[in-house]
């Protein structure tokens, strides 16, 4: 099943490697903020998922990798 999260990377390689996987896998793009801020929001499919967070995180191009959620004030 698909989660919604939002990521940054550190690097261009790694923002086009997770881009591709993510849609490869037949996860969805949701918004991609490009080189501005290199990342993009999307609903991302576990073994995808699984992938970032195990080498993505220690040293593996992920600057950022946090659930997409609504936010409010009051």
């Amino acid at each position: 099943m698909a989660q919604k999260f939002i990521v940054i990377f550190n690097d261009l390689s790694s923002y086009q490697k997770y881009k591709k996987d993510v849609v490869a896998e037949g996860g969805t793009i949701v918004n991609d903020y490009g080189t501005i801020a290199l990342g993009f929001a999307a609903e991302i499919p576990d073994t995808v998922l699984q992938l970032m967070r195990a080498s993505g995180l220690s040293g593996g191009g992920i600057l950022s990798l946090e659930a997409d959620s609504v936010v409010t004030i009051q």
